[in-house]
This record gives C-alpha cells, structure tokens and sequence, in this order.
C-alpha cells in the first residue's frame, strides 16, 4: 500500500468495538477429569461479573497434544475491561484448578541411559557410534 495512500485517505480501526472476545487455552494431562475441567472454566468465567451473559461463555477441546488436551475458554466483556479480566479470569483457573485438583501438562522428554556393555548388544545407527565415540574420549 502507497505511503499516499495511508496519509490521505481516513483509516478506521476496525478492531475497535464496544465489546472483545477474551480467549484462554489450558493444556491438561490425558489422566485429568475433562468434564470436571469443562465445568471448572466455564464456573469461573460466569462467576466474573465482566464476562457477559450473550454471547454465552463457552469451553471446547481443541485439540488432542504429544503432552495433553488443549482446552479453550472463550466469553466476551466489554472491550474497555478487556486487559484485566483476562489477566483475573487467568489467575482464577488456576486457582480453581488447584482447589479441584486439576493438574496442567507438563512437557515430558524421556531420557535412556545406556551402560557400554548395553550399547554392544544393540544395533546403533552411525549417528549413534559417532556419539559413543565422541563421549567415551572425554
């Protein structure tokens, strides 16, 4: 887009509105209560006398993860209270999860140690003899 353009012409900001979308996503462990996470999200969201009642807050899963399920809060608030109550209604869930015992995921990376006698036994790949290698001489 020309500078001319930007400079002449009036710009509206359509992003400006009375009211904005809050959205919070969590990420649970697959062993988590999803219903009890659900209901949770959605008690503290109606709780918070900013969410507004229309559009209805509403919880999804969003998707299923290596290290759990991403689940999405959405409600709406006046666009002027928008700041704050995303940063209360993120506090509180997690307070809420504390209190129902819902634990987060946490990203797992499972680390095998291997003895040089074990190494023998095993096929390595040439990245893997290279490593060997290269350990064993430090």
């Amino acid at each position: 887009m020309p500078n001319k353009s930007v400079l002449n012409d009036v710009i509206i900001n359509y992003y400006y509105t009375k009211t904005r979308r809050v959205k919070i996503d969590v990420t649970i462990g697959y062993d988590q209560d999803l219903l009890k996470t659900k209901q949770s999200l959605e008690a503290v969201m109606i709780g918070d006398a900013r969410v507004l009642n229309k559009p209805s807050p509403q919880v999804y899963v969003l998707n299923l993860t290596l290290n759990g399920i991403e689940v999405g809060a959405r409600c709406w608030v006046d666009n002027q209270n928008f700041w704050l109550t995303k940063c209360d209604l993120t506090e509180k869930i997690k307070y809420r999860f504390d209190q129902e015992g819902i634990a987060f995921a946490c990203t797992k990376l499972d680390v095998h140690h291997r003895n040089a006698s074990d190494v023998s036994h095993s096929v390595l790949t040439d990245e893997e003899q290279t490593f060997q290698l290269n350990s064993t001489e430090m």
